[in-house]
């Protein structure tokens, strides 16, 4: 079994989700059902929450990075060429250096401005966690807030709560404004 699906013929809102802790952007092209498994659900939007583990590397590489998204956008697009895109940035974060020291990750700030290279690209629209959050250094603030976790990469539940608010109600707040424009 790869996932369950349940479906409804009433109209409404579908959502689905997929990932793997520990998982970087080539992991879902190696899926050899990715695109058939697509087919089934027909995506008209898709939110992608994904890349920090592909900048949390000490040397982070832009354009493979890029070239990876673009690959995903490619296999949506083949079920659906008019599927919306949301690319969410990357959160702050820190590398391990030793016992309890840690260093600021400078690939967030890279992984940003890639995200909004693609939301150009493919007519998208970017959600900048990296900057609500506070930009540079700022997960330090999360984690002496009880908000991230003592790796610096990932939030507690309490953070992850917040960051999820944060989102959905930015998500709502643009699909109001949307729907009200003349």
């Amino acid at each position: 079994v790869t996932g369950v699906y349940l479906d409804s013929p009433a109209a409404g809102l579908s959502y689905h989700s997929i990932g793997v802790n520990g998982a970087a952007v080539p992991d879902y092209l190696r899926c050899p059902h990715f695109v058939r498994d697509l087919r089934m659900l027909h995506p008209d939007a898709v939110v992608f929450g994904i890349g920090i583990n592909d900048a949390n590397v000490a040397v982070f590489d832009t354009v493979a990075f890029r070239q990876s998204y673009m690959s995903l956008v490619d296999s949506i697009r083949s079920v659906n060429p008019d599927c919306a895109f949301i690319f969410i940035t990357n959160n702050d974060s820190y590398f391990k250096v030793g016992r309890r020291r840690y260093s600021v990750n400078p690939n967030g700030a890279l992984a940003r401005d890639v995200f909004y290279r693609l939301a150009r690209e493919t007519g998208g629209a970017v959600w900048d966690q990296f900057e609500i959050m506070g930009g540079l250094k700022s997960m330090e603030q999360w984690y002496h807030a009880n908000l991230a976790q003592e790796d610096r990469v990932h939030f507690t539940r309490a953070g992850y709560m917040l960051v999820g608010n944060l989102f959905s109600d930015a998500l709502l707040e643009a699909y109001n404004k949307q729907r009200t424009r003349p």
